[in-house]
Order: C-alpha cells, then sequence, then structure tokens
C-alpha cells in the first residue's frame, strides 16, 4: 500500500505543516512556502530553520515538497522575467536544502509562440544557473510536466527529457491532469500502465537518482505527488496516486511502490 499525502496548508509556519499532516492522516506532504500567485522564496533564519528541523524529526521525516511559485518562466522572450523566476527558484531551492525538504515542484513556463527547441537552451541555462546558485546538497529541482496551452513547454515526455539535461540535480514532477489535457490516455488500468511506460521509458535515464510524480485528477481537484530512488527505469519504485472516480483512484494506486501526496480539500470529498 503506497504512502499517501495532502497538499497542506503552511500558514503561520512552514513547520506547522507537519501537525496538520499528521491530523488528516497524511503521511508525506507538498506545500506552497509562499503565495503561489506573487514573487518571492521562503525567508529563512537560524531559529526558522532549527524549528523546522525539529518538527520534522518528531514526525519522523515524511516527504516532503515545495511546489514554486506559478510566475515563473524561464522559456520566455523577457530577459528580465527570466532573470526574476532564474532567482527566485534559486531561493526555493537554497531553502529546500537548508531546511532538508526534497525538493522543488516548479513549472518552466511558456515559450510564448517561439517554440521549445528555439528555447530549449535558455532553459538548460538558467536551470544551470539555479542549481549554481543554490549549491544544493540534497533538494532537487522537480520539473511538472505542463498542460500544453499557449506554448507551454514540458507537456511531452521528450521535453522534460531534454530539460533534464542528464543532471541528477533535476528530475520530474508527473502531473496527471496535465498528461491527460496533453494528450496521454489514463482513462483505464491499462491505458495508465502505458502512459507511466512511456514515461519511465522517455524520461528515466541513470542519471536521474530521484523523480517524483505530482499526479492530480482531470475535472477534480486532488493532486499527488509520488518519490522515486531511481535504478534504471523498469526496477525503480513507482507510484501513482488518484483519478476523478473511484476507479481512477485505483487504477493509479494499483501501480503504487512507493510515497505519494494528494493535495485534497478534505477527506470528505474524496470520490472513494
Amino acid at each position: 500500500m503506497p504512502v499517501l499525502g495532502a497538499h497542506v496548508d503552511s500558514s503561520g509556519g512552514l513547520h506547522l505543516s507537519f501537525e496538520r499532516a499528521k491530523a488528516m492522516g497524511a503521511d508525506a506532504i507538498q506545500i506552497h512556502p509562499t503565495p503561489p500567485g506573487f514573487w518571492g522564496s521562503p525567508k529563512l533564519d537560524e531559529n526558522r530553520i532549527a524549528t523546522f528541523k525539529e518538527a520534522a524529526a518528531k514526525h519522523g521525516h515524511p516527504p516532503f515538497y515545495f511546489h514554486a511559485v506559478y510566475l515563473i518562466n524561464l522559456a520566455g522572450d523577457d530577459p528580465t522575467l527570466r532573470q526574476r523566476s532564474e532567482s527566485t527558484l534559486a531561493g526555493y531551492l537554497k531553502a529546500a536544502d537548508e531546511l532538508g525538504v526534497n525538493g522543488v515542484i516548479f513549472h518552466t513556463g511558456s515559450h510564448k509562440g517561439a517554440g521549445f527547441e528555439a528555447r530549449l537552451p535558455s532553459i538548460t541555462e538558467h536551470l544551470q544557473h539555479v542549481l549554481e546558485r543554490a549549491s544544493p546538497t540534497s533538494a532537487r529541482l522537480l520539473i511538472e510536466n505542463n498542460a500544453g496551452l499557449g506554448g507551454c513547454v514540458g507537456a511531452r515526455f521528450e521535453e522534460i527529457a531534454q530539460m533534464l539535461d542528464n543532471d541528477p540535480r533535476v528530475s520530474v514532477c508527473f502531473d496527471t491532469c496535465h498528461a491527460f489535457a496533453s494528450g496521454y490516455d489514463e482513462r483505464t488500468a491499462p491505458d495508465v500502465k502505458k502512459t507511466i511506460d512511456e514515461l519511465d521509458r522517455v524520461v528515466d535515464s541513470p542519471a536521474s537518482r530521484l523523480s517524483t510524480a505530482t499526479i492530480r485528477s482531470p475535472g477534480w481537484v486532488p493532486t499527488a505527488t509520488a518519490t522515486r530512488t531511481s535504478e534504471p527505469a523498469r526496477s525503480a519504485s513507482r507510484a501513482f496516486a488518484p483519478s476523478c472516480t473511484s476507479r481512477g483512484w485505483r487504477n493509479f494506486l494499483s501501480f503504487s511502490r512507493c510515497p505519494a501526496r494528494a493535495a485534497v480539500p478534505t477527506p470528505s470529498r474524496w470520490p472513494c
């Protein structure tokens, strides 16, 4: 049975998310450490770091991820916006590493009509700058697949693989709602298996030491994030989580191998 968690409220202090997760029965955690619609990175000091680490130890160090602000765009043609995005993402990754958080999930943005291939060198350059500036020892950057609308990059697994650039500090966050919108079928258990097999085949590589999947249902709110320590693709542990019906939940969970986090409003609204 997979370890299931939730997207958790972190208002009042990041350390409070552990107790809130426990109260809802969540064994893994994803949070927005800053308001997702505004620029900014988590602001830390020695006391906040110590308080967070004490809470993490008290609750057994559950899988824990940040989701970065939605304003980030490393793929556009505006150099000022790209630089601000780089700085924000670097601040997120540095904070995650200082706290012992597993990684930072983010969207790479939109090419604004220029095309993915034209913007790829800029994306990988900014990602390398983020890593150089944050210099993480354990936290990872996790590229979340996009829905493919408005020139968003990373809708196809092939684009994600190219952005990873064989760097073990950058990995994948798989969102089922976005994947479904991009044409990946998830309506039955065989469909799910086919999609995940394709993800493994296209994206996975020996350089990817950690893979993460954010799994959200089309037509409903839930998301889940699954962590995977990777050896070669087929031997790696995997986790998948809810779809928008009870059948969908079972389809994803039937493939689970490791911790998953489902961001749901409240258990009373779960569809199964």
